[in-house]
């Protein structure tokens, strides 16, 4: 029986151009977009030589075996990491009551002081690991609010509320593990209510990502083909608009592959970015993301790769599994990037289709296989093989390699397919064949199974194509609130102590301002208005207050855009009040 097993400056050169049958013309840009600039870190716990506020070892065998059995047996995405519990709880409250001991002081095993931006919080974490993501639950950060992570050796990364997630916590960026630094810089809270805090008692350990050319241990992974050692111009051009995919779900790591999208817009460049529906399908794992564009090896003769800094964070657009699809805006890019274009045509029989991915395969025994940099593969699109269970065309197209086309493994997963000319006709949903070839990625006898890009087509057209196939403006329910001209949607869930759960009630005031209800219409529970402030810092800025003390979790859509942003409650917390002056950057 033959199963699927799914694979897990502003210098603007934007040539884009809808062409005939909705075809999107690809481009290259050099535009930056969403980069901050943050100012050094205070570095007060390494200057005040404090020891560490919680010290974990080595993990144990147990859940470095789970990994091992995870991919071993082909269960994707291909997973690189596990959540570890530390020893201790940390739980950091910058109040009025901490800020006033002046400083340097002893808090939340860590020391706190006043700066000249406000106050500081640094704490120092020994941690015996490859790489890791600290945990920040019950996050609490006022507007001007940054962190730094960083360890010893490693550059500062700065960070701040555009990581938090829609659980109300952030998943730190990843740094090498060993003694690693947290710090946080915030301005002076004038109340208990604005004074910053979160919680710390876990991190997701990622594995090593040594990467090692293949030499043919286990499966033949030696058909693998380096893209720095491909003859054909073109792919040198495309490798820039591929990108290795690091996220957490579900408490784990995991790694996929995926590529830039161009639109018809030639005055901006928004990174629209195309992956898998199985790799990542929520917001809570967008947020996560940290993808590498340009991780190969240094030529096709070398053996180095060295892993370059990520992109930070994304935007959930669309996903559906009916084409395995996830259709992101990327928060951040810089660099020269290859934005591919798109046609939502199927291929005919017999067109070559090209990919560019970062494969993870089993290269040296130990279950891991360590993702590859950049390798190249080619395949023939085939209208006659079989099909397979839950992949019926027209939703999923198939193809066929022969020896020398190269391969693809786990990491592959949500790779672009793409035409010689640039345009993408889907992403990779897995292999199909038998259970004694399943997970052999240089297996000929196997079928590679793409999702269409003409079934995904309907779905994120309206991002791509522009003006006047936008997305429709918010339509009011009585769960979903439509704001300042109807453009920005606004919904709320909520959770008591006791269990009762569900969506809230909304009921609109003014153009820009309504309020929520969750038991009784007659009992509000927090109002929100979404204010046109292009005029000022070209921004739509959103406030909120509440009268709960519930688990609220308020999710504001730009329709125009479908830029998101979610704001946290926790339970048993007054509901803070929201002054986010810098919201949507998605103006006019």
């Amino acid at each position: 029986m033959k199963r699927i097993v799914v694979l897990s400056l502003v210098i603007v050169c934007i040539a884009a151009a809808a062409t005939a049958a909705g075809r999107i013309d690809p481009a290259i840009s050099r535009e930056s977009v969403g980069m901050k600039s943050y100012p050094a870190p205070p570095r007060l716990a390494a200057a005040a030589n404090i020891a560490p506020a919680v010290i974990a070892g080595p993990a144990d065998t147990a859940s470095i075996a789970e990994v091992h059995a995870w991919n071993a047996e082909g269960r994707l995405p291909f997973q690189n990491g596990f959540t570890r519990v530390l020893p201790e709880l940390i739980s950091v409250r910058l109040t009025g009551t901490v800020s006033s001991k002046g400083g340097p002081a002893a808090h939340a095993g860590g020391v706190v002081a006043m700066s000249e931006r406000g106050i500081v919080w640094s704490g120092k974490f020994q941690i015996d690991a490859h790489r890791v993501r600290l945990r920040l639950d019950n996050v609490r950060l006022p507007a001007g609010a940054v962190l730094w992570v960083y360890n010893d050796a490693g550059k500062p990364i700065a960070f701040d509320s555009d990581l938090l997630d829609p659980d109300g916590g952030i998943w730190a960026p990843s740094v090498r593990g060993g003694v690693i630094h947290l710090e946080i810089e915030t301005p002076m809270p004038k109340s208990e209510a604005e004074a910053a805090s979160f919680d710390i008692n876990r991190f997701v350990e990622l594995i090593a990502l040594e990467a090692v050319k293949p030499q043919g241990a286990i499966d033949d992974t030696s058909c693998l083909r380096d893209v720095q050692c491909e003859s054909a111009s073109f792919l040198h051009q495309y490798k820039t608009g591929v990108a290795y995919l690091e996220y957490i779900k579900n408490g784990g790591g995991y790694v996929c592959s995926g590529g830039l999208m161009n639109d018809v817009d030639t005055t901006t460049v928004t990174p629209w970015f195309l992956t898998a529906n199985h790799c990542l399908s929520t917001q809570a794992a967008a947020t996560t993301l940290e993808a590498y564009f340009d991780w190969r090896y240094l030529s096709c003769v070398s053996t180095n790769a060295p892993l370059p800094e990520p992109m930070r964070g994304s935007t959930l657009i669309a996903t559906n599994a009916s084409s395995d699809f996830t259709f992101l805006r990327l928060s951040q890019i810089t660099g020269t990037h290859w934005y591919f274009g798109s046609d939502p045509n199927i291929p005919a029989a017999g067109t070559t289709l090209h990919r560019i991915s970062h494969p993870a395969p089993d290269t040296d025994g130990d279950g891991f296989g360590n993702p590859q940099p950049q390798q190249y593969s080619a395949s023939t699109l085939s209208a006659t093989v079989p099909t397979c269970t839950g992949a019926g065309r027209p939703d999923f197209i198939y193809s066929t390699f022969t020896a020398g086309q190269g391969g693809i493994y786990g990491g592959s997963s949500g790779s672009p397919v793409f035409l010689s000319t640039g345009h993408i006709v889907g992403q990779l949903l897995g292999f199909c064949g038998t259970a004694s070839t399943i997970n052999l990625g240089c297996d000929t006898s196997n079928k590679i199974v793409d999702g269409a890009l003409a079934t995904t087509w309907t779905s994120i057209s309206p991002f791509l194509l522009g003006s006047g196939t936008t997305p429709p403006p918010c339509v009011p329910t009585q769960t979903a609130l439509c704001l300042n001209n109807d453009r920005f949607k606004v919904e709320a869930t909520f959770q008591t102590g006791a269990g009762q759960s569900g969506q809230a009630n909304v009921f609109k005031l003014t153009n820009d301002t309504g309020y929520f209800w969750f038991f009784s219409s007659t009992n509000v529970e927090a109002v929100v208005k979404v204010l046109d402030a292009c005029s000022f810092n070209q921004r739509f800025w959103v406030f909120a207050g509440g009268l709960t003390d519930v688990q609220v979790n308020v999710t504001l859509t730009d329709t125009k855009t479908g830029s998101v942003r979610t704001y946290f409650n926790p339970q048993g917390k007054p509901f803070q009040p929201i002054q986010d002056t810098s919201a949507f950057a998605t103006c006019p």
